[in-house]
């Protein structure tokens, strides 16, 4: 009997990780576009009307899915694993850090010497807003459904 109980409770966590690792997958690129296009026109010198930068954020979309969707998820799903049974702000602070981390370590992939670069320091950044915000977003869904517990 006890080792079905195990089972079950290992089904479940593996149920829930990979369902919070979805909505990671579903959500992270989407607000990682959003941030990176609010942060480029922010930082803009140009007189580019927002209806523009806004076009230019919807444009991007299926490029950031191409390039961010595996990342989002495997964060998702690192978070799913460690943080199933924590409460909301801690759920979203591990978030954060995955998603930094995660990001921010695709920056020293672009040659044999890892130097910490301001375009490391964005990516990191800018994992770190994405993941928290969908940890937010998992944590607000956990109250209806499983994702996230």
């Amino acid at each position: 009997m006890a080792g079905a109980s195990a089972w079950s409770q290992k089904k479940g966590r593996l149920r829930s990780a990979l369902l919070t690792a979805l909505a990671f997958g579903l959500v992270g690129p989407a607000i990682g576009t959003l941030l990176y296009a609010s942060w480029a026109f922010v930082q803009s010198e140009s007189s580019t009307p927002i209806g523009t930068s806004i076009l230019a954020g919807v444009w991007l979309l299926p490029f950031c899915y191409l390039l961010g969707l595996v990342p989002a998820a495997a964060s998702g799903l690192v978070t799913g694993f460690l943080g199933r049974d924590l409460r909301p702000a801690p759920f979203i602070a591990l978030a954060t850090a995955v998603g930094a981390a995660g990001m921010g370590s695709l920056g020293f992939f672009d040659g044999p010497e890892h130097k910490l670069t301001e375009g490391v320091v964005n990516l990191a950044i800018l994992g770190g807003l994405a993941g928290g915000l969908s940890g937010a977003f998992c944590r607000a869904l956990a109250s209806r459904s499983r994702i996230g517990r």
